[in-house]
């Protein structure tokens, strides 16, 4: 994402944005890519690159998850005409829902780059008694059957090789 490249512009102080960052739409209107960033929908939090650049003044930047109250807590700080890049994680909306996240300025206008570098899924677990009853699921399992001795089939709600 990249408000130079977005009809919003700068983030004004005192000024807040939210961004859509999971799956494939919305992407082009905030200055990102077409496609995505390759966040599927399921993703719980992001690990991110933010760069401040073309900043009038100095400042500091807050984000949190799209909804939620806006905490005290600022994650980067800046400072007129420098470009600062600082690494932050941060969680995202309920599951499936976008925009799923905002960021505030407090400070000279600026615009942001955003850089998505990974991102978190809850766990691929589950515990399979042995008549091939799943008793316990963190919820990404679809199926479980028991075709024959010692063989399980478990299937994800993703692929897993």
């Amino acid at each position: 994402m990249d408000t130079r490249n977005s009809a919003s512009g700068t983030l004004g102080n005192g000024g807040s944005r939210s961004f859509t960052v999971r799956g494939t739409f919305g992407f082009v209107a905030q200055g990102g890519n077409p496609s995505g960033c390759g966040v599927p929908t399921s993703a719980t939090a992001v690990s991110v690159s933010v760069t401040t650049t073309q900043s009038a003044g100095a400042g500091y930047l807050i984000g949190w998850p799209f909804g939620q109250p806006q905490p005290n807590t600022s994650f980067g700080t800046y400072n007129a005409g420098l470009g600062m890049t600082v690494g932050a994680d941060f969680i995202l909306r309920a599951t499936g829902a976008e925009p799923s996240l905002t960021i505030a300025n407090y400070g000279g206008p600026t615009h942001l780059i955003i850089d998505v570098n990974g991102y978190y899924e809850p766990q691929l677990a589950g515990f399979v008694e042995q008549d091939g009853t799943l008793t316990y699921s963190s919820g990404r399992i679809t199926a479980v059957s028991h075709p024959s001795v010692g063989n399980y089939d478990i299937t994800f709600d993703r692929t897993v090789s």
